[in-house]
């Protein structure tokens, strides 16, 4: 590997590791304070209730952010440092990946240990129970990873695009383009193409799907390299 992206991608690990690592300390304080709660009240009060926790919509979230920090602050820094655009990008696309899998792994991880505990505990299935996207497929393993990581790899592309559009073009430029993307979708609504894609999403719901997804993710960070090779500092 070239030693430029190597030094890029122990960059970009080094400037996201604590971040990361907060955000998870602070999910996972609250996974288990509203894991303790329930099993207390359940199970020491006889009281009945139904707990949820969607633990995935917090890392599409902080995915979200991320990006979009990361297009305005890190990437001018690296640049900087001497960093051509061309390898920014390709140890970019890598470490998007890697950070995709690694956001995978880590909600897999959550997820079987919560269940091995209410296993354990003999908690109901209701009583505490870890809402996924992939409930709607088989929710194996595999069904997981392959939500987490095409979701998050997407949704980094998306916002690490629209970072570098309010960095060259300002808020000016980048709050047009929400703008329009507003427009476009109150349109959609009113002529029933939000309607049309919500039944075609339903139906198609499914592994390819989510490959489709996943194409879609790699097409707009391939279009990111069109502003990104006129990225100034």
């Amino acid at each position: 590997m070239n030693k430029q992206i190597q030094g890029l991608m122990y960059f970009f690990t080094v400037d996201t590791k604590r971040t990361i690592t907060v955000f998870w300390s602070i999910l996972l304080s609250l996974l288990i304070i509203s894991f303790v709660t329930m099993y207390v009240v359940t199970h020491f009060y006889g009281q009945e209730g139904v707990a949820t926790f969607f633990i995935s919509m917090p890392i599409y979230i902080f995915a979200a952010i991320h990006s979009f920090k990361l297009a305005s602050n890190t990437l001018p820094f690296a640049i900087k440092m001497g960093s051509t655009r061309k390898m920014l990008f390709v140890s970019l696309g890598a470490f998007f990946l890697i950070e995709s899998i690694v956001q995978g792994l880590l909600i897999n991880a959550v997820t079987v240990i919560i269940d091995s505990l209410k296993s354990i505990l003999g908690m109901g299935t209701k009583e505490f129970m870890l809402i996924h996207p992939a409930m709607w497929l088989n929710e194996s393993w595999f069904d997981r990873m392959l939500v987490d990581t095409t979701l998050v790899f997407t949704i980094l592309a998306v916002f690490f695009t629209f970072g570098l559009l309010f960095h060259k073009y300002g808020l000016s430029g980048g709050g047009s383009v929400l703008a329009l993307l507003a427009f476009i979708l109150i349109l959609s609504i009113f002529t029933g193409w939000i309607a049309d894609a919500y039944h075609f999403f339903v139906n198609s719901w499914g592994l390819i799907l989510f490959g489709e997804v996943m194409l879609v993710g790699i097409a707009i960070y391939c279009l990111s390299w069109t502003l990104m090779r006129r990225f100034t500092v």
